[in-house]
């Protein structure tokens, strides 16, 4: 998790404003401002303070009376200290404690952000999202508001509530304070969301204007990271990957030839934006594309396998030679898919990249040498399911929040 720099100065001089105004911390605070007593010939200054509060009551350890006095910016710093120590469910606690306690002050919204966070860090989503939530809720002009609403619909992918993701998504494209970065990121999640949920046609529509949105800006204004580019850039490909695989192969003759031109079109389209992915050179996306190129072509042999055999060529000579034209064909797919996945594995060890890309890149170089060695004696296999990487992290790109 990226973390903040430091900001114990400005906790400093507010929490030392505070104890100039009110003299002692057990005589009490409640104003807002100081008012010194004027010298002639000088002006009267103000100074706008937070405000402290004084808890009294016994204290637990040895059962004496006692107090506590608190204002904002020292809960703030305690939070800061804890999160610090990775010790996320207490950072939380006091984030939270600060919120309630100083619901107006200006250091509410980004406490309540950091909360968020580091409901985030413990992966519990579901509580992170509703104090992204809140964010947006109680505080909708903060600066922290535009990061909350995009992080929500983030937690909410993360529990799988894609119908909300997507809600949450297409509400934030709305903003109009997005960066570019921002909207690329948004984008990329929206189509991620629609192609969860299964709408294709939608989802290859919105990766697809991200690119166009990228491509009208790209000269103009930088962009800091291309993960969601790159992103962008996989699911195009891997929505023409999954239409492939769905395509079938039938009789009679004519009808088979169509369904192989058509799945070969649709073999190449998939396997030219997997390339583009790769070019786009992100590590997460250039190993996943490369994993899948070689599955591409793993995925062809085992259509091409087990596709009807033309009536034509069913008996005889005919058979023998088509045996034998297939298996050169598919060992030419094997050969293929076997460089792909090869050329995927030494490209991660180049990078120092280390996934679960790379593993099943690995994994699947073993298996291609089993169906290359036995390919004289070939059976339909099955394809091994793989999980996309759908989505990042979504604590793994932004810092806290400062007030």
């Amino acid at each position: 998790m990226k973390r903040s720099k430091s900001r114990r100065g400005i906790a400093h001089k507010v929490v030392a404003w505070a104890l100039f105004g009110c003299g002692l911390l057990g005589t009490g605070c409640s104003s807002r401002s100081v008012r010194p007593d004027a010298v002639p010939g000088q002006s009267v200054q103000s100074i706008e303070m937070e405000d402290l509060h004084i808890t009294v009551g016994k204290n637990a350890k040895d059962g004496e009376d006692g107090f506590e006095a608190f204002d904002a910016p020292s809960l703030f710093r305690e939070a800061d200290a804890l999160f610090d120590g990775d010790k996320f469910a207490d950072a939380a606690q006091s984030y939270e404690k600060l919120v309630r306690e100083f619901t107006d002050s200006p250091w509410a919204p980004p406490a309540l952000f950091n909360a968020a966070l580091s409901y985030e860090a413990l992966g519990r989503f579901t509580e992170a999202a509703d104090r992204y939530r809140r964010v947006l809720s109680l505080y909708p002009t903060s600066k922290q508001a535009k990061d909350a609403a995009l992080r929500q619909s983030a937690c909410l992918a993360e529990e799988g509530r894609w119908v909300q993701s997507a809600e949450a998504l297409a509400l934030v494209e709305k903003r109009e304070d997005l960066t570019f970065a921002d909207r690329i990121e948004t984008m990329t999640r929206h189509g991620l969301a629609l192609f969860e949920l299964q709408d294709l046609s939608g989802a290859d529509a919105k990766f697809q204007q991200t690119l166009a949105f990228f491509e009208a800006r790209k000269d103009s204004e930088p962009l800091p990271n291309n993960f969601f580019l790159a992103m962008s850039h996989f699911y195009v490909a891997h929505i023409a990957h999954k239409r492939f695989r769905e395509l079938p192969l039938r009789l009679p003759q004519k009808q088979l030839a169509l369904d192989l031109d058509g799945k070969a079109k649709t073999f190449l389209l998939a396997n030219s934006k997997y390339v583009e992915t790769i070019k786009q050179k992100n590590p997460t996306w250039a190993t996943a594309a490369g994993y899948h190129v070689g599955t591409l072509y793993r995925e062809l042999y085992d259509a091409m396998l087990a596709a009807p055999v033309p009536t034509d060529v069913s008996r005889g000579d005919g058979r023998v030679m088509y045996d034998l034209l297939l298996r050169e064909q598919l060992r030419h797919l094997l050969t293929k898919a076997k460089d792909v996945l090869a050329s995927n594995v030494k490209m991660a060890e180049r990078v120092g990249v280390k996934n679960g890309w790379v593993e099943r890149s690995t994994q699947q170089l073993e298996d291609l040498d089993k169906l290359l060695t036995d390919l004289d004696n070939p059976t339909p296999s099955a394809i091994p399911t793989t999980p996309i990487p759908s989505r990042p992290a979504a604590t793994d790109h932004r810092s806290r929040a400062t007030p």
